[in-house]
């Protein structure tokens, strides 16, 4: 696998990336497309045995943590992807 730390990254797919640490499926591609109500309704369909007990609105805040901590290693070259 390679890994790529200069390639550019969008909000959008960091979200995705870090909702696959919570969520047994990553979050889709169209998610910020979708009405809020189909991204709470996908989260706790997919949400893990460990955040069972967690609403969905706070898993995505959770998520949006993590993706928050992924875009600022990735813009200082700490953090890559593998493809």
């Amino acid at each position: 696998m390679k890994t790529i730390t200069n390639k550019l990254i969008t909000w959008e797919e960091f979200l995705r990336r870090a909702s696959s640490h919570f969520l047994c499926k990553p979050l889709p591609e169209d998610f910020l497309d979708l009405p809020e109500e189909e991204i709470d309704e996908f989260i706790n369909t997919n949400k893990t045995y460990w955040f069972k007990n967690c609403e969905a609105n706070d898993l995505y805040d959770i998520i949006e943590t993590l993706a928050s901590e992924m875009e600022h290693l990735h813009e200082h070259g700490e953090f890559g992807f593998e493809l």
